[in-house]
């Protein structure tokens, strides 16, 4: 069913992944419903977004639309993504509650590259690596993905590129191709960028710029362009478009351990990360795998045959695990 209120009348259908936020709300991908639930710490369930039709619409709150969501991730600056099942993309609620299409196509494939290009198969789960990347549980394609934006650290005295570095570590924003950052950092009284940039505690960071944004020498906010050549993205000012997608390991059948260019999964359904930068996957060949920073694919516990027997390692059973934590 459906029904918003306390925890003890509050009504789900098929509700799926979840997470957890810094205030510990938790924040429900309710599947059947098609909607992103919310549960405060008080008991009360709300709804974030969706209007319990299964389509793909953007829009504010109940405005906007899923079909079938089966994850939900908190992002560090408080903003959500959502693994969009159905609708084979990853979508993005802010703090404010307006969903967007982050990226996919309504063709299913399996392409890496630019976001406005990349095709994802059937999305399962959603998890964030060590680097604040975010790992993508591709089951139709037998695979683990990743979306990343390219970074460069601005190092003093180097000229700051138009694509170069993002505001929130202090790097040049946007800056013209005779800008540099001076050695030590920049000052109140030089090395900025009128009207492009500004310093702030030695460190060139956005500036409110009418024409095109209102960042002010803080974290961005999802909606607010920090420069010419940025915008925001996870809390973070990156290149216009610079968002990509790869493929950690897998895109072939199979239950095979070994480096990424041979390792193979089978269906993946579930991932998790722990502080040492391996990722953890259940797939359906009733296994648990490790991917390790390098790459290279572990079977950790699981026999290989469905069944619930405890044990070490390989003398394990499990039967299509759906999902894993750390």
């Amino acid at each position: 069913g459906y029904l918003d209120g306390s925890t003890a009348t509050a009504r789900f259908n098929h509700p799926a992944g979840l997470d957890v936020d810094p205030q510990g709300r938790i924040f429900v991908a309710d599947s059947l419903n098609h909607r992103i639930r919310r549960i405060d710490k008080n008991g009360l369930v709300h709804t974030v977004a969706g209007n319990g039709k299964s389509d793909l619409l953007d829009g504010v709150g109940v405005e906007a639309a899923f079909s079938a969501p089966v994850d939900v991730l908190v992002m560090a600056n408080g903003s959500l993504v959502v693994a969009d099942q159905n609708n084979r993309r990853l979508r993005r609620i802010t703090t404010d509650g307006a969903v967007s299409t982050w990226f996919g196509q309504n063709a299913g494939g399996l392409v890496d590259g630019p976001i406005a290009t990349a095709q994802l198969g059937t999305v399962m789960g959603l998890a964030l690596d060590l680097d604040g990347a975010v790992l993508v549980v591709d089951y139709g394609n037998h695979a683990i993905r990743r979306v990343v934006t390219p970074k460069k650290d601005c190092e003093d005295a180097n000229p700051c590129t138009k694509d170069a570095c993002n505001a929130k570590d202090g790097g040049c924003s946007h800056t013209p191709e005779t800008g540099t950052k001076p050695p030590g950092g920049c000052t109140t009284e030089g090395g900025c960028n009128v009207g492009v940039s500004t310093c702030s505690g030695g460190k060139l960071v956005c500036q409110s710029l009418a024409a095109v944004g209102k960042m002010a020498g803080k974290a961005c906010d999802d909606d607010d362009i920090c420069s010419v050549a940025t915008t925001c993205q996870a809390g973070e000012c990156a290149p216009l478009g610079k968002w990509l997608v790869d493929t950690v390991v897998g895109g072939v059948a199979g239950s095979a351990d070994g480096p990424a260019s041979v390792a193979r999964l089978l269906h993946t359904r579930a991932v998790a990360s722990d502080p040492a930068g391996n990722a953890y996957v259940a797939d359906t060949s009733q296994r648990i795998r490790r991917i390790s920073p390098s790459g290279h694919v572990t079977t950790v516990a699981g026999m290989g045959l469905p069944g619930k027997q405890d044990g070490k390692g390989a003398q394990a059973r499990f039967a299509n695990v759906a999902g894993l934590a750390w």
